[in-house]
């Protein structure tokens, strides 16, 4: 039986072990999937990473709006923008998708029983050399139809990691880093 398309990727994607046997590189085929190459278009999104100061206990760096009494912050301040502590935000490209134990996003529409509840989870994909913490926040942005972020910048969900998982493969080498998220924990931008 012939296939009319190769089963591989192309020979760049592979690695050529001591045995001499060839075998997927998942670093590389992820970084076509999300960045593309010759033959690959990219599947990638650009998405804001915020990550939160940490002092020398990794601790997060508490803002001078906080209050002592009620721990609230302010939301007007300025800094950092009613979150309480320190933060920078960097633009990373990333896949998502979302997974759920009832099939997820196909049926989100479904009528749920009564004592029923939804456990549908955002997974979003980053490369090996990402640095996530539990702390840090994952904001999608409004993106243009050629998938560039919207000038001025809007906010569109804004998630917290719950899992954040390393996944590894032959010889526990690093692949890509999968950041679960509830979805149900969202905090979507009101228009």
């Amino acid at each position: 039986m012939k296939f009319k398309r190769k089963l591989y990727p192309p020979k760049n994607h592979g690695v050529i072990r001591s045995s001499g046997k060839k075998e997927i590189d998942l670093r590389s085929n992820f970084q076509s999937i999300i960045f593309g190459d010759g033959e690959t278009l990219p599947h990638g999104k650009k998405i804001l990473l915020r990550v939160f100061r940490l002092d020398s206990n990794r601790k997060r760096i508490k803002c001078t709006c906080l209050s002592d009494l009620s721990l609230e912050p302010s939301d007007e301040c300025k800094f950092c923008l009613g979150e309480g502590y320190f933060w920078d935000e960097h633009w990373k490209d990333s896949y998502c998708s979302y997974v759920g134990a009832d099939g997820g996003l196909s049926n989100r529409t479904r009528m749920l029983k009564p004592g029923e509840i939804r456990t549908d989870y955002k997974v979003f994909y980053f490369e090996h050399s990402e640095e996530i913490k539990y702390c840090d926040k994952i904001i999608e942005v409004k993106l243009d139809s050629e998938g560039q972020p919207v000038v001025p910048y809007v906010i569109e969900t804004i998630y917290k990691p719950e899992t954040i998982s390393v996944n590894r493969s032959d010889y526990g080498r690093a692949e890509y880093i999968s950041a679960y998220c509830k979805e149900q924990d969202s905090i979507r931008e009101d228009y």
